[in-house]
């Protein structure tokens, strides 16, 4: 296996570990997979994004002091909250 597997451009532990992860599955399950694995790192991404927005907006409307980290979460909390009823 491992001349094959250098043959083609990988190692061997990539290959068993392909074959660990989707071995069992066919062609098509094995794509909606990877379309999967790639919608879930958009959407965490967005979360990622979008978190760092409202830090950062919490931060410049001087709603939150130098040493007042649980002010900030609190606020933050009551935005996301708010966020989530309107979706």
């Amino acid at each position: 296996m491992g001349a094959i597997s250098r043959s083609l451009g990988r190692s061997e532990q990539s290959y068993y570990r392909w074959r660990k992860e989707y071995g069992g599955l066919k062609v098509s399950q094995a794509k909606r997979l990877r379309d999967r694995e790639k919608e879930n790192q958009r959407l965490r991404k967005a979360v990622s994004d979008l978190t760092y927005a409202a830090l950062r907006s919490v931060h410049q409307d001087n709603h939150v002091r130098r040493n007042s980290n649980l002010s900030a979460w609190n606020t933050l909390m009551g935005q996301v909250t708010m966020w989530a009823r309107t979706t």
